[in-house]
């Protein structure tokens, strides 16, 4: 909790969720959980949309919550981050809970292809950030239609 940039993820949630709902305060508690653990080395990410990553967990949260399965925690770090990273796009609150499940096991299926995604893509060779970009459109087409 040293890090200036969790106490700036900290400020920056604090205000907005002063008036909010008990889902949204325990989502933005679990961001800071994972801001300050897994998630460390991309705060300065999360400090861009922090509210969106507190929708996604909270929409998600069930899958956190009852998992006991890394690769599904996993999974559903990585959609946070590349939702806010805007690497994907989709409404929140419009998957039903069966489409989540498959959005969340193809991410986790896709899951060594995509870490190019969440870097800068000079920092990988140019076949990686190609397989980067195909998970992606796979996994954009599949949020598009997910049912």
């Amino acid at each position: 909790w040293s890090q200036p940039q969790l106490k700036e993820l900290l400020s920056r949630l604090i205000a907005p969720l002063l008036s909010s709902s008990m889902t949204e305060r325990t989502s933005a508690c679990a961001l800071l959980e994972l801001a300050s653990g897994p998630l460390s080395c991309h705060v300065q990410v999360l400090l861009d949309e922090p509210l969106v990553a507190v929708a996604l967990l909270g929409e998600f949260r069930p899958w956190l919550r009852a998992s006991v399965d890394p690769h599904r925690t996993t999974a559903v770090m990585l959609l946070v981050l590349l939702v806010v990273r805007r690497k994907l796009s989709f409404g929140v609150g419009s998957l039903s809970p069966a489409a989540k499940h498959s959005i969340l096991f193809l991410i986790a299926t896709l899951a060594p292809y995509l870490q190019p995604a969440l870097l800068p893509a000079n920092s990988y060779p140019p076949e990686q950030v190609e397989r980067a970009s195909s998970a992606l459109t796979m996994l954009q087409a599949a949020l598009s239609d997910p049912e």
